[in-house]
C-alpha cells in the first residue's frame, strides 16, 4: 500500500498487469481487479 493509493497486480493464466490507484476502500479495490480480469481473458495467451 502507498501512502495514498494502492498498487494491485491481476493475473489471468499467463499474463497480468500492474494497476495503480487513489485511496479507495479495499472492496473497491476488489470490484477493480474483478473487472479486469475479464479483459485480461479475452486476450490469446502467447507460449
Amino acid at each position: 500500500m502507498f501512502e495514498h493509493g494502492y498498487l494491485t497486480r491481476v493475473i489471468e493464466g499467463l499474463g497480468g498487469v500492474w494497476i495503480t490507484t487513489d485511496s479507495m476502500s479495499m472492496e473497491r479495490v476488489d470490484e477493480l481487479a474483478s473487472s479486469v480480469k475479464p479483459v485480461l481473458a479475452a486476450y490469446p495467451e502467447e507460449s
